[in-house]
């Protein structure tokens, strides 16, 4: 696998352009679409987090990271999208500016305790799945050509590095930061 892309900031709102390239001898499913713990899609969207130091904001498109503060009782995957063997999957996410922390069990939301914060590196992470390790799936709900998938995946990271500081609300809650 091998995972390309840039950043771009139009005003109040950022960009990222990404292309995920399937390199190997075998069909890969690519996470492509976040989810919320209603199973509603969010297109042009993954999980956002500050790191725990604060330095930079990851981007996640892979499944949620879970709560601490509280038990769950399933895990929330993205929906993917399946990549034939040397073919590539191209993709974007937008944002609006300042960013607000989010993923599968916490909506994004603003609290006068919040701390606007500013990085310098925007961390975008895809999980990806070769079809031989694939467990189980079936057609997402809801979005075209899209798949729910379980298996043994990976996680593929990319690191821009920015030339003006990027704006992010820190939440002041139990949010998880991996």
């Amino acid at each position: 696998m091998i995972l390309t892309g840039y950043f771009s900031r139009h005003g109040d709102f950022a960009v990222v352009h990404y292309v995920v390239r399937n390199m190997t001898e075998e069909p890969v499913f690519v996470a492509n679409m976040s989810l919320d713990g209603r199973r509603n899609p969010h297109p042009a969207s993954a999980y956002c987090s500050l790191s725990p130091d604060g330095r930079q904001v990851n981007l996640i498109l892979g499944p949620s990271p879970l709560p601490v503060d509280r038990d769950v009782e399933y895990g929330i995957v993205p929906y993917f999208v399946r990549v034939l063997e040397k073919q590539q999957v191209a993709g974007t996410l937008r944002f609006d500016v300042p960013l607000q922390e989010w993923n599968g069990y916490s909506q994004p939301r603003r609290d006068a305790a919040d701390v606007l914060v500013d990085v310098r590196r925007v961390v975008l992470q895809v999980e990806t799945i070769p079809e031989s390790q694939v467990r189980r799936t079936r057609p997402a709900e809801h979005a075209a050509e899209h798949w729910y998938v379980v298996g043994i995946g990976s996680t593929q990271a990319l690191a821009l590095d920015l030339d003006e500081p990027l704006l992010v609300w820190r939440r002041n809650d139990e949010f998880p930061r991996p």
